[in-house]
């Protein structure tokens, strides 16, 4: 949200559940202003509801000759930095889902001890022998759980 105030952009906390998917504006400007010092103004305005009253938001701004100076001292350069970060994060996030949606399960194993029995149920039920681990056809996207820690044979 701070490289978006940085843009001069003004943000209330709908806005926000747009773009950044948070309703936690109010805690980030307040974050962002006690804990690192950044002047950051805000504007009650009115705002009409659907079924008649009116509600007042916050809109939250950086005044234009702060954001100068954060820009003469570097900020341009870190809100690059940051949107090629949020980018990256983005694109692993798409093949993290499309892995998380498969019906593969994947094991690493490093076998050492040569002389240990390992059931055949380690494969199709997982979960009852590796911490962590579900059965693939009800991962925790597919409303099932973990069942517990390692066990051993």
């Amino acid at each position: 949200m701070l490289v978006r105030l940085l843009a001069g952009e003004s943000l209330t906390s709908l806005d926000t559940v747009y773009v950044a998917s948070t309703t936690r504006l109010g805690a980030v400007v307040f974050y962002l202003a006690n804990d690192y010092g950044w002047q950051i103004q805000s504007i009650d305005k009115s705002a009409g509801c659907n079924d008649g009253p009116v509600g007042w938001v916050s809109e939250y701004f950086i005044p234009a000759e702060i954001i100068a100076r954060a820009m003469a001292a570097g900020a341009d350069e870190w809100c690059v930095k940051i949107r090629a970060a949020r980018n990256n994060r983005r694109a692993h996030a798409v093949q993290a889902r499309r892995e998380a949606t498969s019906p593969w399960t994947r094991i690493e194993v490093e076998w050492r001890a040569q002389d240990r029995y390992i059931p055949y149920a380690i494969l199709t039920r997982p979960e009852y022998y590796l911490a962590g681990a579900y059965s693939c056809r009800s991962g925790p996207d597919r409303g099932g759980h973990p069942k517990g820690n390692a066990q051993t044979q």
